[in-house]
């Protein structure tokens, strides 16, 4: 009978000490995963800055009119796939890079303390268009915009665009993808904005 309840005991701590294991490796992977999250944030502000100061490369409407790979930008929106990912975005470095976009636009995140690559953060942003051509030209026809006086509640956008009030602004839409440094983890974001 001792030797029963012995072997039951030591059946229970095992199962115990695997469950322990499992619980501590999902919380170590809940938590990489909203590090790669957290540094989307970097891809988007780096898209930002391209479509919104006056040194921004994408800031002249000459350059917007018309895909400009090598900035990770098209003029017309990017298929996607059944979950909405920017097909581009889904491609490997090669396939990426003979498509036409450029890698040399990724952004490496390095851990602070040990100066180890942890992540590449890669964006794309299309304008919500079907055709290219300068906006004031294509707009009614074939884009995605906002009609001059904004919408309500639509300050917090107004602070973005440098033509805030002064007509209507298109459609961009934001794709990134954060890649982290074991290659296999990917966490991808978008977001949109009016310019």
């Amino acid at each position: 009978m001792t030797l029963i309840a012995l072997l039951i005991l030591l059946i229970t701590s095992v199962a115990l000490v695997r469950s322990l294991d499992s619980s501590t490796m999902i919380a170590g992977n809940i938590s990489y995963k909203r590090d790669l999250v957290n540094n989307a944030d970097q891809g988007v502000a780096a898209a930002i800055t391209a479509l919104s100061t006056t040194t921004g490369v994408l800031y002249s409407d000459a350059t917007l009119a018309a895909n400009q790979y090598a900035l990770n930008y098209s003029a017309t929106s990017l298929t996607t796939n059944s979950k909405g990912i920017p097909t581009p975005l889904i491609m490997d470095d090669t396939a990426f890079s003979t498509a036409g976009w450029s890698t040399a636009n990724d952004i490496t995140v390095k851990d602070p303390q040990t100066n180890v690559t942890t992540a590449t953060v890669r964006y794309v942003i299309d304008r919500q268009c079907s055709t290219s051509g300068t906006f004031s030209t294509i707009k009614y026809t074939s884009c995605v915009f906002v009609p001059s006086g904004g919408l309500s509640g639509d300050s917090s956008q107004d602070a973005f665009d440098n033509n805030a009030g002064t007509g209507d602004r298109a459609i961009y839409r934001i794709s990134i993808r954060v890649k982290g440094a074991d290659g296999n983890t990917q966490t991808f974001v978008q977001s949109t904005v009016a310019r």
